[in-house]
């Protein structure tokens, strides 16, 4: 059982994908969030190995909940295991 996980956000493209191809490469398994669930599962077929998934949406309250759940039940299972959080994302605020 791998017991090493993260979290990348923006992880679809640019250096959110870069990180978790390498984390995948190192043997993590990476929820690759991003806000279309279809970008995602391609960017996860392009990764390959341990990549997973993820609809994420950080300026959506809503969405972010339910990534949370995502994430905090395939963690509970490798308690006491390394986790990181990696975000490549901000929200978008009125100015941007």
């Amino acid at each position: 059982m791998n017991t090493t996980t993260a979290l990348v956000t923006g992880a679809n493209k640019g250096i959110g994908k870069e990180i978790a191809r390498r984390l995948v490469a190192d043997g993590w398994t990476v929820h690759v969030g991003s806000r279309d669930v279809e970008r995602a599962r391609t960017a996860v077929d392009e990764i390959g190995g341990g990549a997973v998934p993820l609809q994420l949406d950080v300026t959506d309250p809503g969405s972010v909940a339910d990534a949370a759940r995502v994430v905090t039940n395939a963690f509970l299972p490798a308690f006491g295991a390394r986790h990181i959080r990696a975000s490549s994302t901000s929200p978008a605020g009125p100015d941007r």
